[in-house]
């Protein structure tokens, strides 16, 4: 298993990351890696805007 630090995932040490964002982006490049899709997997990354009322 490769081992990476905080510092690694992140561009410069610009950005605070949370451990639970860590964890996460760590899962998605895991599963991008292994060829699996999710039904929740965003285009480019982005978040779709919600619809306000």
């Amino acid at each position: 298993m490769e081992t990476r630090r905080r510092s690694d995932l992140v561009v410069g040490g610009e950005q605070d990351l949370t451990p639970s964002q860590v964890v996460r982006q760590l899962i998605r490049e895991y599963l991008e890696q292994h060829g699996v899709t999710y039904k929740t997997k965003n285009v480019i990354g982005a978040r779709p805007r919600r619809k306000t009322a």
